[in-house]
């Protein structure tokens, strides 16, 4: 069933699914079958596809979701995604397999053109009620298939389930383009190349690959070379015609949102757009939401970068292109390079443009006049990437501009009869200023300024007329050494990045006045021994980045900023001198002595009450110089303390209230024998450690904790111990709510024999020789290691519950663990233990 404009389909299917039953008269029960089979004989099955490609996994992830042995209730489910994608095809295939099992079936196709016709439905939201609007409506175990590309629509259906249809993988798209360009799976000889060009420009929408498909049918190489020529510059009509669907409903702010992306955006920051748009007055927050329930842009869930399927962006640009074809001068947007410059060259700009977009190379050198801006007085979007001008009239450019992007300026300082009043973002990152201003600006509307690695500024602006500020980038600024102290007057602050200034020596004490600051970077300012009395006072600050800095003493106030979640105090590695199997064990072998106690960490650190990820790696920290308990911190999940002179395990590790996914601790402890971790009794959660590149780390999904030490033998309240580098033992039971995590221990030394390979490397294999599930953990150092160890070490390593899960272990189950080495490493002896804890199965 498919509902109205931007929905596809929507299919019912009522009734419950045929069981048998013992009737009381057998004619009854003859009849029931009689009308069984009929049903089945005379229903007619829908046309799904002529060539089918990936239908039958998709499918079977709709029907999954439909919970189909679940006959006692109503279902709903809906099916979303991108015009085109296949949504409709999906829909089908599952009616055709499933409607033989209801007493009656529909399905409802086209509802938006049915809707704009006399009679019709109405075309919104009301579409969904008088089709679906309650389950009440409905027979015991019916089920409701809705196709649609708003997915906020289902969210006023209430429907149980969703399923996204993602685009078509590679091999999916050859094979579905080759059955309409060729009537077969794959390509004729000769068209390999030529076919794959043409799926590389479609990336996996099923409708486009249909259509230009169907369109090359028995075309020779000449007029294929021709198309995928053409596809490079506009898109296919009837594809166009299809993706505009979405677009053409949408008010006119959203669709200049969605053209200034096509043309402009795509590919950066959500939140950096968003300024720019708010700028604009588009009102961005509900607008953009609308783009991405019509799928019409995606946001990365990990870089929360806008993205845009590139036929939507070429239909974006297309459609700018339409507005004026024969007059580019005359279009909304610009960005074409080529065109672009020539229009500027040729002074043929009008008030019709309101972005424009030039990002000239290092190869090529382009100089225009400033008239070539004066028609384009409605210019709204300007980047001009190493563009210079050969005269000083900047007053042509237009007073409308509210995001002003100029990497590589050449100027040394941003002229007088520059208007920026109505700008909201300042993008000038690799420039060659020294000087933003002359003269104090009044920017009332700027919201971020960014200066990144402008290697000539020597200070900060004043920020006297900078009051909405929210952002600010300076890293790499390395000739900066001051920020004005009129910063403390930007309220609204939330950012500050000042990392790689290494030339920046003190912060001025106003910066302790920025209420609303969240994060602080300070990281890699190497000449900044100090942070600022009270800044404590950053009552909002969430993360400070302070690592690779020359700070040895943080300040009293700092146990006042409460909401702190991230503190990186990372000190700077240094070379090393002693000569170790790993390097961080050198610090073990040295004289404790030889270094002053630390000042670094005030007696106020342990107020840090919502630190959750805490780096204190390389500050050559040792048991006298952190007195505070690790217990006090209950959110804590993430404790780096590699490269310090630990003797002692630090209190409150052992018993931590909550959960630490990851705790390192890769340096020479004075003993693991008094270590007794068998207590941890919390639930971890699966954490990633990358491979130092000087300490060497154990890659692993599942690490916990880990550590290195001097030691003879494996501790003696390990379950199981072995000579060589394998044990094997069975899965223990565990009772219920309980389960069970791994401690692995290595003791080893170097094989003083050993002349082969000097790339030293640990695997450790991780088997379930009863099921044939492994997986395992690589550890390399890329260090030379000496072979003058002096004694034995051990490694040791707490691994979660899901260590288990990926071998499928059950209760009996033969567990081997084994260590296979490479280089000079020779392990001696091996031990596991399995701790029992509590865990919540509902946890994530």
């Amino acid at each position: 069933m498919f509902l109205p404009w931007v929905l596809g389909s929507l299919g019912f299917l009522f009734g419950s699914s045929i069981t048998v039953q013992i009737c009381r008269h057998e004619s009854k029960f003859i009849k029931k079958i009689v009308e069984d089979v009929l049903r089945k004989v005379n229903r007619v099955y829908l046309h799904v596809a002529t060539h089918p490609a990936a239908l039958e996994s998709r499918a079977e992830k709709v029907m999954a979701v439909l919970s189909m042995g679940s006959a006692e209730e109503v279902r709903m489910v809906g099916i979303h995604g991108m015009g085109g994608i296949g949504k409709t095809t999906i829909a089908k295939a599952v009616y055709n397999s499933i409607c033989d099992g209801f007493d009656g079936s529909s399905f409802l196709s086209n509802i938006k053109d049915i809707s704009k016709q006399p009679n019709g439905l109405a075309n919104n939201s009301t579409q969904l009620k008088s089709l679906a609007g309650s389950r009440k409506w409905f027979g015991v175990g019916s089920r409701i298939i809705a196709t649609i590309r708003d997915e906020r629509l289902l969210t006023e259906l209430e429907v149980d389930q969703r399923y996204k249809v993602e685009a078509l993988n590679l091999e999916e798209s050859l094979q579905l383009f080759c059955w309409h360009a060729f009537r077969r799976p794959n390509p004729k000889n000769g068209y390999l190349e030529l076919s794959k060009r043409v799926v590389d420009h479609v990336q996996g929408l099923p409708l486009a690959l249909e259509v230009l498909g169907s369109h090359l049918f028995k075309r020779s190489q000449l007029e294929w070379e021709s198309v995928v020529e053409k596809l490079l510059h506009i898109p296919h009509d009837q594809i166009q015609k299809k993706l505009r669907i979405s677009f053409d409903t949408l008010d006119d702010q959203s669709k200049a949102i969605f053209l200034d992306i096509a043309c402009f955006f795509i590919g950066m920051d959500k939140n950096y757009i968003m300024k720019i748009l708010d700028g604009c007055g588009f009102f961005p927050v509900i607008r953009v939401s609308v783009l991405l329930e019509r799928s019409l842009i995606t946001i990365g869930q990990s870089d929360h970068k806008i993205k845009m399927h590139d036929l939507l962006r070429d239909m974006g640009r297309e459609i700018v292109r339409e507005a004026s074809p024969n007059h580019i001068g005359k279009r909304s947007r610009l960005w074409f390079h080529q065109d672009l410059v020539n229009t500027l060259r040729s002074h043929l700009g009008t008030k019709a443009v309101e972005g424009l977009c030039v990002d000239v190379s290092a190869r090529e050198d382009v100089i225009v006049s400033t008239e070539a801006f004066a028609k384009m007085v409605n210019l709204r979007l300007l980047k001009i990437n190493s563009l210079r001008f050969t005269n000083w009239c900047y007053e042509k450019l237009s007073k409308e501009l509210r995001w002003l992007c100029w990497h590589r300026c050449p100027l040394k300082v941003l002229p007088p009869n520059l208007d920026l009043d109505n700008l909201a973002v300042l993008d000038m990152r690799f420039s060659n200023v020294k000087k933003v201003w002359k003269e104090t600006k009044i920017l009332h509307r700027l919201k971020i300024l960014d200066l990144s690695y402008s290697v000539y500024l020597v200070k900060t602006p004043n920020f006297v007329g900078l009051s909405s500020l929210e952002r600010i980038e300076f890293e790499g600024c390395t000739s900066l050494t001051k920020v004005h102290q009129s910063i403390e007057l930007l309220e609204k602050l939330v950012f500050l990045n000042l990392s790689q200034c290494n030339n920046l020596k003190e912060l001025p004490d106003s910066i302790c006045n920025l209420r609303s600051l969240e994060t602080l970077n300070l990281s890699g300012c190497s000449k900044l021994d100090r942070l600022p009395e009270h800044l404590g006072r950053l009552e909002s600050l969430r993360k400070l980045f302070a690592d690779r800095s020359a700070i040895k003493q943080l300040p009293a106030s700092l146990g006042l900023l409460k909401n702190l979640e991230h503190l990186l105090l990372a000190g700077c590695k240094e070379e090393l001198t002693a000569k170790s199997l790993f390097p961080s064990f050198s610090r073990f072998v040295s004289t404790r002595s030889a270094a002053a106690p630390s000042t670094l960490l005030p007696a106020s650190f342990s107020h840090l009450s919502s630190i959750q990820w805490l780096d204190l790696s390389h500050q050559n920290l040792s048991d006298s110089d952190i007195s505070i308990d690790f217990g006090s911190f209950p959110f804590l999940y993430h404790l780096d303390l590699r490269g310090n002179k630990f003797y002692n395990l630090p209190a409150g590790i052992s018993n931590h209230s909550s959960t630490i996914s990851l705790i390192t601790i890769t340096n020479g402890l004075k003993t693991i024998e008094t270590w007794d971790l068998r207590h941890r009794s919390k639930e971890t959660t699966s954490s990633y450690l990358q491979e130092s590149e000087s300490e060497g780390s154990f890659c692993s999904n599942h690490k916990y904790f880990e550590a290195c030490s001097p030691c003879r033998d494996v501790p003696n309240w390990f379950d199981y111990k072995e000579m060589g580098t394998s044990l094997l033992f069975h899965m223990p039971s565990s009772s219920i709510g309980e389960s069970r995590a791994m401690i692995v221990c290595n003791v080893y030394c170097v094989n003083e024999k050993h002349n082969g390979s000097n790339y030293d490397s640990l695997t450790i294999c991780y088997r379930n020789k009863s099921k044939g599930y492994e997986t395992f953990d690589i550890h390399a150092d890329h260090r030379v290691f000496n072979k003058n160890v002096g004694q034995d070490h051990i490694w040791i390593t707490y691994l979660a519950r899901l260590i288990f899960e990926e071998m499928k272990a059950d209760v009996g189950d033969e567990i081997e663990v084994s260590t296979e080495v490479q280089g000079r490493i020779l392990v001696k002896k091996c031990g596991i233990h399995l701790p029992v804890y509590s865990y919540d199965k509902n946890k994530k």
